[in-house]
């Protein structure tokens, strides 16, 4: 099917337009920065040659969510999961310096952050997802309901079991 210029170029608009939110929700499911763009650039690439398929019924940045998603759960299913799981352990911070911190306030800034980062790949996918969607995203449970194509009420429970994990796992620093 070819695509008239108004259509490439309105396709192009609305990419770009939710490009960074695409590209952060990457970085949220594989932690990892260049994974991240890498999926960024697939999921992009897969909604250009879906697009004739996209229904509009949903919103864009719904439907570009659910391949971001697909992309990174493929990603995933070839093999490539340790390097995620190694790459999160290795990560390093370098938390944005403020005149008013001294040394010390810093480098508990950056474990702190490295003990959140930590937790949330170990979060189960599917939590991780309702929770980066809902919390860091800001979709509704319903939206996300409908990216992940199963009942509201199941990302109402996803949520607060990934919150509940992290508590848990992050009791130390509270």
């Amino acid at each position: 099917m070819t695509e008239s210029p108004g259509e490439a170029a309105g396709l192009e608009e609305l990419i770009e337009q939710h490009l960074k939110a695409a590209r952060s929700l990457a970085f949220h499911l594989v932690l990892d920065h260049s994974l991240a763009d890498d999926l960024t650039q697939e999921a992009c690439l897969r909604a250009i040659r879906g697009y004739a398929r996209f229904q509009r019924g949903s919103t864009f940045r719904t439907w570009l969510f659910r391949i971001v998603i697909n992309t990174s759960r493929d990603l995933f299913t070839t093999g490539r999961r340790s390097r995620r799981a190694t790459h999160a352990e290795k990560m390093l911070f370098e938390p944005p310096a403020r005149e008013h911190e001294g040394p010390p306030q810093l480098a508990m800034q950056a474990e702190l952050e490295k003990a959140i980062t930590q937790a949330m790949a170990e979060l189960p996918e599917p939590l991780r997802v309702a929770l980066a969607l809902t919390s860091l995203h800001g979709l509704t449970p319903q939206e996300v309901a409908e990216i992940e194509s199963c009942a509201t009420n199941t990302i109402y429970w996803r949520i607060h079991e990934a919150r509940k994990l992290l508590r848990e796992r992050l009791k130390p620093w509270t």
